[in-house]
């Protein structure tokens, strides 16, 4: 995340994917954290091309491209991207910038609107839930291997960062300080108790691609750079922290959990972890993305994009005690889940 890297221009990545894929057109950079991303528009079609940043760990992508092509074998109809296989059928490519070897993939575009740019509806909000809970369905299945380094943006490992929270404003440091010695009393020790599986880790509104006028609503969920294997509570932990920026927080989020659940039926634990787990979340994003501002000041409004929300989110938790929380979750999902006829079936 902090490796700085030289730019690749377009021409170069144009080069690279005609001669490994056969695939030529327009390019347009896309706005992306760690690596180089354009949409190619051209004859076959449109496409997201994708050169990891020189510094990205094979494993990683390996990773990631072995997961995608699990999904694509399963048949199934959660919208996420299919990876092309190049010219030789390999999962990727290689080409060499300025030295040094960077990795090369390209995958299939989803149409859509970022979610970021909607506000936050019960309806909306419980059709996510199910998507996240039909996806994490299908992960559960995936048995390859995992890179073995732990990843920044994974909650499990919150308290490896706290040396990160000096970083956060004097303002509301305390709320992020609370929370990291609440998981080191509640969720630290039951972590081996829970579910354990891969999951997509980062099911934030700027990943999430829907259309309001469609019934199904999410036509796309992308960018699986941060999967990790993990509890699968934290990744409705994850989406749910997004929920939260909303007079009507209660209603958004009770459905989102709620739907997730009539797919993935939480344990008891789960239900009583979840709440804690968005907090350590918001306290996770609050300490990465301060302290990442702060070192790369020409990146400071992308990283910062959803530190509002973010804020909003934990200060609310916060102000309410563990019990009542706990008893929020508990309704959503019974509540919720009787009102649902699940169709879904992840085989």
């Amino acid at each position: 995340m902090t490796a700085k890297w030289d730019v690749l221009d377009p021409a170069d990545a144009a080069r690279a994917v005609h001669a490994h894929y056969g695939l030529s057109g327009e390019y347009t950079r896309l706005a992306s954290e760690r690596d180089d991303t354009f949409k190619l528009d051209g004859p076959d079609g449109r496409f997201v091309v994708k050169v990891a940043n020189p510094a990205e760990e094979p494993a990683s992508l390996v990773f990631q491209s072995n997961v995608l092509l699990f999904l694509e074998s399963l048949g199934h109809g959660v919208p996420v991207p299919r990876q092309l296989r190049t010219r030789d059928g390999a999962p990727m490519a290689c080409l060499v910038h300025h030295g040094r070897p960077r990795h090369l993939r390209v995958l299939t575009w989803l149409d859509g609107e970022a979610l970021y740019r909607f506000s936050p509806n019960p309806a909306q909000a419980g059709r996510i839930g199910s998507t996240l809970g039909q996806l994490d369905a299908l992960l559960a299945g995936f048995s390859g291997e995992t890179p073995a380094a732990p990843l920044q943006w994974d909650v499990t490992h919150v308290l490896d960062l706290a040396d990160l929270a000096p970083n956060v404003d004097d303002r509301w440091r305390h709320l992020v300080t609370r929370t990291l010695e609440e998981f080191a009393d509640r969720i630290t020790p039951v972590l081996s108790d829970l579910a354990w599986q891969v999951i997509h880790n980062d099911f934030n509104p700027h990943n999430v691609l829907v259309e309001p006028d469609q019934d199904r609503f999410v036509t796309g969920v992308i960018d699986f750079g941060d999967m990790v294997h993990a509890p699968r509570i934290n990744d409705l932990a994850v989406a749910a922290s997004y929920q939260l920026a909303t007079p009507h927080w209660r209603d958004v989020a009770s459905a989102m959990i709620g739907q997730y659940n009539a797919i993935v039926r939480m344990t008891d634990l789960e239900r009583q972890v979840l709440p804690l787990l968005i907090k350590a979340r918001l306290a996770l994003s609050l300490m990465i993305t301060e302290s990442r501002a702060k070192t790369n000041p020409e990146n400071r409004i992308y990283i910062l994009r959803n530190h509002a929300a973010t804020l909003e989110g934990l200060g609310r938790l916060s102000d309410l005690p563990a019990a009542e929380l706990g008893d929020f979750v508990s309704w959503a999902c019974e509540a919720r889940t009787m009102s649902m006829v699940n169709a879904f079936d992840p085989r």
